[in-house]
């Protein structure tokens, strides 16, 4: 897909950040590595990624981002 000029990044959320789209040869450490495959998200608009963090974490709820802290 990046020969095709796609940009490709990791979907992860951590409960304290909400939605993070580090790149997809990023290290990441992951309490769930060990038994749950990754998911991938690709575009050729770094807009797009910019977009999708900002709504996804605009909707959680202050509950989340408490849980996030402890």
């Amino acid at each position: 897909m990046r020969a095709l000029g796609y940009k490709i990044r990791r979907l992860h959320y951590p409960l304290e950040n909400g939605l993070e789209l580090p790149d997809a040869e990023a290290p990441l450490r992951s309490l769930f590595e060990d038994y749950e495959a990754p998911n991938y998200f690709a575009a050729k608009d770094e807009g797009v990624f910019s977009e999708a963090v900002a709504r996804a974490n605009a909707k959680r709820s202050a509950a989340l981002r408490f849980l996030g802290r402890l």
